[in-house]
């Protein structure tokens, strides 16, 4: 399940992503937050993804997470929060995936990550 969130009061883009993520799913996921980043200034919003529960995807969903994690990378958000995933295999994927990593504010809880917004 892949979940997004805008808020416009706290100006947060929230992420949950939890279980298995099918191809489908993250191609409307995919789609959806390209259209939510074109209604907002990104400059003034935080991205969090708490993928903790994330598990790993098969390998045609992995370009579209690579898709995905280039669109956190490349959008001007303030601040980038990314909740440390309890799955070691899982979280190896995102690195190994994810380009631009390195952009991100590691935290270990979502309360982390709204305390510094």
């Amino acid at each position: 399940m892949i979940k997004l969130d805008v808020d416009p009061v706290k100006r947060v883009f929230f992420v949950k992503v939890s279980g298995m993520v099918s191809f489908d799913e993250a191609k409307g996921y995919v789609n959806d937050l390209e259209a939510k980043i074109k209604t907002v200034d990104p400059r003034q919003y935080s991205l969090i993804i708490d993928a903790r529960e994330q598990k790993t995807v098969s390998p045609d969903t992995v370009q579209l997470l690579e898709k995905a994690m280039n669109l956190y990378s490349t959008t001007p958000f303030a601040k980038r929060y990314s909740v440390v995933l309890e799955s070691i295999v899982a979280m190896s994927q995102i690195k190994r995936v994810g380009k631009g990593v390195d952009q991100f504010i590691m935290v270990t809880n979502l309360d982390d990550a709204l305390k510094d917004i």
